[in-house]
């Protein structure tokens, strides 16, 4: 089915928490993954910590000092990576926010124009790598690991999203990760 309208909406105060939800979705498997070995890695610590080098726990002058220590960085490393992309995250979504414009978004056959106060824009459906669609929102990749969000809520209603997916998915095929 041809979409022959322009579908057409403004993009006004895009936040933070519209950004550290994307960046938390696209960052999601890898964080995901740290904290699986971080939580499977706590029992090897503890083992290590209580029997490392065949040391009985109960006695503390067997204990190996440089093992304790080595086992301690090499775990400890874990949660901290953890707790520093989460940091990034919340930091990187902040500063998204300030620099974004107000802006209107125009789709249509041949692809997407967005206006704002300093630029203005225009894109063929074939420049994007993938678009996917998350519960709030939709993530165009212009290219692999560069991407933009446009949440849901900016589209004036739920006929339009449908019409919009309908767009999508005709003009990426494959490409086009949405939901059913």
């Amino acid at each position: 089915m041809e979409i022959s309208q322009n579908i057409e909406f403004d993009m006004n105060d895009v936040n933070a928490e519209d950004y550290r939800r994307v960046l938390f979705w696209y960052h999601r498997k890898k964080n995901i993954g740290i904290a699986l070995i971080c939580l499977l890695s706590i029992p090897i610590l503890i083992f290590f910590l209580a029997f490392g080098k065949g040391t009985n726990p109960f006695d503390a002058e067997s204990r190996d000092l440089l093992l304790i220590i080595f086992t301690l960085v090499l775990f400890g490393s874990l949660p901290l990576s953890l707790v520093l992309s989460l940091l990034s995250i919340w930091k990187q979504a902040k500063k998204l926010a300030i620099i974004t414009e107000d802006a209107t978004l125009s789709f249509n056959e041949n692809g997407l124009k967005t206006k704002s106060d300093s630029t203005s824009f225009e894109t063929t459906w074939e420049r994007f790598a993938k678009i996917c669609e998350t519960k709030t929102d939709f993530v165009f990749f212009p290219q692999e690991n560069i991407f933009y969000p446009i949440p849901k809520r900016f589209f004036k209603n739920k006929s339009q999203i449908d019409d919009f997916k309908k767009l999508v998915s005709q003009k990426l095929g494959v490409k086009a990760r949405l939901l059913n």
